[in-house]
């Protein structure tokens, strides 16, 4: 219980010493933040910010059983490796549906939100009550004056997404994951930042929650609880560099059961470096502890695994093997390197121009995600899975763009006939160059190992050869996507 006794004494001190001023958590989402600005202490008023994509996908594949009347090309729902989200196998190529709408009514010190959230639209598809989730999330952020200068605070009470390592500068990174974890829980974070000096600035930050347990989860979830702890350092807004503590934990059984509590900890560093004309380069390591995971809710969500065991979908099933009793470590390192050609040639014109993207511009980006397991699970134990990827963007004029993306992924060491390849070209099409909307035109090649759809072996959930899918994976997939974030 001394977890939780923690708390209003790291408050109070934050209260005295340190603070944080932009009313929001260590905010690397790829959704839009529900933050903007704020209005003068005391002026109450609605604020509304919402984000949504919209894909539609196409995958292809031959019939080569055609009988008569049936054509020999087929066309229906993408069956490939990488689509499902809550998989290591997923690579961002084919996103799916997502909406979302942020209300927010406040002022300069306090204001409430509450967010909608789904990821199915019904009417182009069905009525998907799992994907409908309704009023998901709903806080209240306290943004008090702490009467020390260069000091700031934020306390966030309620339901909220903290996230933590995501690699991308403005979003998740070309994974859209999270190193150390996104929580799902009801509870709160308090964090304080404070300016050393006019470059330096040390960010602490703290918070618990609770999930209850999912009644349809076999085994049985159990209450969880959450606590968390985060320190980071920031100088001259080029480098940050940060520590992170997260666990999730049950102590709640019954006597029939005999599965021990269990535990889920992840831990780790991360660091990113603005070079300026060299790009900017994001580093994580992050390590998971599992301890009888299965019956941990899912209040962690980290590196595409959602909770111990979930669905199919947890740490579980994604790194630890069926028969590990949820008991192992995984181990993970994540890069991401991007770098802009028009920053680059302005400053060769003219040193020291600032360029934000408001003009023509390439810009290339390299990533990996390296993991190694050690499970209970003598058939997971010691697998190694890698995978890595490049794109690069090309924008000439302010309303059209093109680029191409490629992927490699290898998710057993142990069975080589798993990995696969995706080349994605593209183009798209904008208002201007830095703007809200952007459509899209993709077309995905797979191409595959020695014998899918079922490669022998381990592999992650809802990947090809997974129950449910028949057939076997599409090698050709198009897509005409629209995205919107206000």
């Amino acid at each position: 219980m001394g977890r939780f006794f923690f708390t209003p004494f790291l408050f109070v001190l934050l209260v005295a010493s340190t603070a944080y001023g932009e009313g929001t958590d260590n905010d690397q989402s790829d959704v839009v933040s529900v933050r903007g600005p704020a209005p003068a202490s005391g002026d109450w008023h609605f604020d509304f910010h919402g984000f949504l994509r919209a894909p539609m996908r196409v995958g292809m594949s031959k019939n080569e059983n055609a009988g008569p009347g049936q054509s020999k090309i087929n066309f229906h729902e993408p069956r490939v490796p990488d689509d499902q989200y809550l998989s290591w196998l997923y690579t961002r190529n084919q996103e799916r549906a997502w909406g979302e709408a942020f209300l927010s009514y406040g002022n300069g010190t306090v204001t409430g939100t509450l967010g909608v959230q789904a990821y199915n639209f019904t009417d182009a598809t069905w009525n998907d009550q799992d994907a409908q989730l309704g009023i998901s999330q709903g806080w209240v952020t306290w943004q008090p004056d702490v009467g020390l200068a260069g000091a700031r605070l934020v306390w966030k009470v309620g339901s909220f997404w903290n996230r933590y390592g995501g690699a991308g500068k403005y979003d998740a990174g070309q994974y859209d994951t999270y190193a150390f974890g996104r929580t799902h829980a009801m509870g709160e974070t308090v964090r304080g930042e404070y300016d050393i000096s006019d470059a330096t600035t040390l960010g602490i930050e703290h918070g618990i929650g609770t999930k209850p347990a999912h009644p349809a989860v076999t085994p049985r979830n159990r209450f969880t609880l959450l606590h968390h702890a985060h320190i980071d350092g920031q100088y001259q807004k080029r480098v940050r560099v940060g520590a992170h503590y997260l666990s999730a934990w049950t102590q709640d059984s019954n006597p029939t059961e005999t599965v021990p509590d269990g535990r889920v900890t992840v831990t780790g560093v991360d660091a990113r470096v603005d070079g300026g004309l060299l790009g900017e380069l994001y580093l994580a390591y992050s390590n998971i502890k599992a301890s009888n995971a299965t019956v941990v809710a899912p209040a962690i969500e980290v590196l595409h695994a959602l909770g111990g065991q979930y669905f199919g979908l947890g740490i579980t099933e994604n790194y630890l093997g069926p028969n590990s009793g949820g008991n192992g470590n995984i181990g993970t390192l994540i890069v991401q390197y991007d770098f802009s050609f028009g920053l680059l040639y302005r400053n060769l014109r003219r040193p020291g121009t600032e360029f934000y993207g408001d003009g023509p511009n390439c810009t290339v980006s390299l990533f990996g995600m390296y993991t190694s397991v050690a499970s209970d699970d003598p058939v997971f134990d010691g697998t190694k899975k890698l995978k890595y990827g490049g794109e690069v963007i090309y924008t000439p004029i302010s309303w059209f763009g093109a680029g191409i993306r490629g992927d490699r992924v290898m998710p057993s060491s142990k069975d080589t006939t798993q990995s696969f390849s995706v080349v994605s070209p593209k183009v798209f099409f904008h208002s201007r160059f830095i703007t809200h909307e952007q459509m899209s035109i993709v077309y995905s090649k797979y191409f595959y190992g020695r014998n899918p759809p079922a490669p022998a072996g381990p592999i992650s959930p809802y990947g090809y050869g997974a129950p449910g899918i028949t057939g076997g994976p599409d090698e050709n997939v198009f897509k005409i996507q629209a995205t919107i974030w206000w």
